[in-house]
């Protein structure tokens, strides 16, 4: 939720769903990849994860730099600090770490 009248959820194919009003809609992806976790920082900026990373901001949802890009492996979570520092968990024990603009692999 990012307000009283207002959530987002994300699923399998790319699925970003944003409720508000009473209703759900179904959003434009970036992404056909399936994404597992969501984290928005206000109501105009967030991040979606799962086997690829997505970004929301100025009102659009666009696909972001990827670390693991081809690799096979996915996010499962995420959760940011604030709209310019966060962290994702997912496959294999990775752990990246978004800062300065920029996911990076944290070991």
């Amino acid at each position: 939720m990012t307000g009283e009248t207002s959530a987002w959820a994300v699923g399998s194919g790319g699925v970003i769903l944003h409720y508000r009003n009473g209703g759900w809609t179904l959003i434009t992806s970036p992404s056909s990849a399936n994404l597992t976790a969501l984290a928005m920082t206000s109501e105009t900026t967030g991040w979606a994860v799962g086997t690829d990373i997505v970004q929301y901001s100025a009102g659009s949802w666009v696909k972001a730099a990827n670390p693991f890009d081809n690799s096979g492996r996915g996010l499962n979570g995420i959760s940011m600090v604030s709209s310019s520092e966060g962290w994702a968990v997912g496959d294999d024990g990775i752990i990246l770490h978004y800062q300065n603009g920029v996911w990076s692999s944290y070991q």
